[in-house]
């Protein structure tokens, strides 16, 4: 009968938040932030709130890696188009760590290109959803290059996937986010900071070039 009533109060009434005490914590944080914000009256100010709130995430995270490794970066495929190509590519963030991803490469024009880092959603099929091929190929043909990765826990990087189940065993994609996140806090990891590094464009390059419309 104890058991019983404890499930009772666990379960929220209808309309009301489960969680009301982090939800009360959020709203004040975010009451708090919105007043330092509207405080804000110079350049060097913002600047300043800048610079501070990064370091805290930094700090949350655990830091970003100390060492940008080799990407050791290979094509495994190329879709040809009229004006553009896709290049289908793996690379590695961190040693072992891969990431699948692909590039968006225009035919015309003289390079080196302008270029976009486009990250995705919580969608299954991440850079193979039709919402993010969409954006691509529109920027592509404006004379972009435009590189979408998969996060992990989406698309090809699915961590729980069984093949004869044909889906993941765990469920969508946030809660492959779930499982992962709590297995790094266990290991002394976090998985943010895992999923930042692997989309961060690296200063002098990926190891790759793209010039006149060929990528080298």
């Amino acid at each position: 009968m104890k058991t019983f009533l404890l499930l009772l109060l666990a379960v929220p009434l209808a309309g009301q938040s489960p969680y009301p005490w982090l939800e009360g914590l959020a709203q004040r944080q975010l009451a708090e932030r919105r007043r330092v914000v509207a405080g804000l009256r110079t350049p060097d100010e913002i600047r300043a709130y800048g610079r501070g709130v990064r370091e805290k995430l930094l700090r949350w995270m655990g830091g970003l890696p100390a060492e940008r490794t080799p990407l050791q970066m290979r094509r495994t495929g190329v879709i040809e188009r009229e004006d553009y190509r896709v290049e289908k590519i793996v690379f590695a963030s961190q040693p072992g760590f891969f990431v699948t991803a692909n590039l968006y490469v225009p035919k015309t024009g003289a390079g080196p290109f302008p270029a976009v880092l486009q990250p995705t959603g919580h969608s299954l099929t991440a850079k193979a959803r039709e919402l993010y091929q969409s954006l691509s190929i529109g920027l592509v043909k404006y004379g972009f290059v435009v590189l979408t990765y998969d996060p992990l826990g989406q698309g090809e990087r699915r961590i729980f996937f069984d093949r004869e189940l044909g889906d993941s065993k765990v469920g969508g994609t946030t809660v492959e986010h779930q499982m992962v996140g709590i297995q790094s806090l266990l290991g002394g990891e976090r998985l943010a900071r895992a999923r930042v590094w692997g989309g961060r464009w690296r200063r002098g390059g990926w190891g790759w070039r793209v010039v006149g419309g060929a990528g080298r």
